[in-house]
């Protein structure tokens, strides 16, 4: 066979697929109607979820703590009832009964929702959460709820570098002379009492809450999923007719 005749016989095909298709064109049109209807009827129907993230990071600390001091003890804050409601009995400037850790006051945080939202340290200095919500008041009280937390820890920071030059102190005093050592060390944890009371520094950062993103369901996905479902279906049944048909009409003729 030729080349020009194997050409015209698959633009004869084309032509002949085309045609079969427009014939049937109802079909795939109703096809794809009620698939897309469908996938409305899915986004309606499914609840979106939101996804809003925040970073938390460790900063220098006193020379007498190692590193990863802070991130252990913030971790140890944000899954403690007591902290939780310590937080809300500040927030709400009144006292609560105990009770009340389970449901603070619409706030949506209690000690089941934070334990779904956990913390995932990329390393001893820095972790990230990853909040799905898409509540502003949620996610607001959430970031008010860590702040809360990292000043607690802060002062408690502070509180340990009050002891630990106390305690230095004493022993410089039953020494003969100071030593460079402890001088030096003197020196550098009367400087970070410096830093964190005069210059407001904290123990640890954290960064304010990314606007929500919606990661479910992805509406262009869905419909692009339901035009090609709707569309090879709608494509499908016409040729299944089509072949029927054609073998209808081959039995009908070969009974002539």
């Amino acid at each position: 066979m030729s080349q020009a005749n194997l050409k015209q016989n698959n633009e004869i095909d084309l032509t002949e697929l085309f045609m079969t298709i427009w014939q049937g064109r109802w079909i795939l049109v109703c096809c794809v109607a009620l698939s897309l209807i469908f996938a409305g009827l899915y986004l309606y129907a499914k609840q979106p979820l939101y996804e809003s993230k925040l970073s938390i990071k460790e900063n220098s600390l006193p020379p007498f703590l190692s590193k990863g001091y802070a991130m252990k003890q913030f971790s140890e804050y944000y899954y403690s009832e007591e902290t939780l409601q310590e937080w809300y009995m500040k927030d709400a400037g009144s006292e609560t009964k105990d009770s009340d850790v389970n449901d603070t006051s619409g706030s949506g945080l209690n000690t089941e929702t934070l334990k779904l939202i956990s913390l995932k340290q990329s390393n001893e200095l820095n972790a990230q959460l990853t909040i799905n919500s898409n509540d502003p008041m949620f996610i607001e009280n959430l970031f008010n709820y860590m702040s809360f937390i990292r000043d607690k820890v802060t002062l408690d920071l502070e509180a340990l570098i009050v002891n630990e030059i106390e305690f230095i102190q004493q022993q410089t005093n039953e020494l003969d002379q100071t030593t460079d050592y402890i001088t030096n060390l003197l020196f550098k944890i009367n400087q970070y009492d410096r830093l964190v009371k005069r210059n407001g520094t904290k123990a640890i950062q954290i960064t304010k809450p990314s606007n929500p993103r919606k990661i479910s369901p992805k509406t262009n996905f869905v419909i692009a999923l339901a035009l090609f479902l709707g569309g090879s279906i709608g494509g499908g049944i016409i040729l299944i007719l089509t072949v029927v048909r054609n073998i209808r009409s081959g039995s009908i003729k070969h009974q002539d």
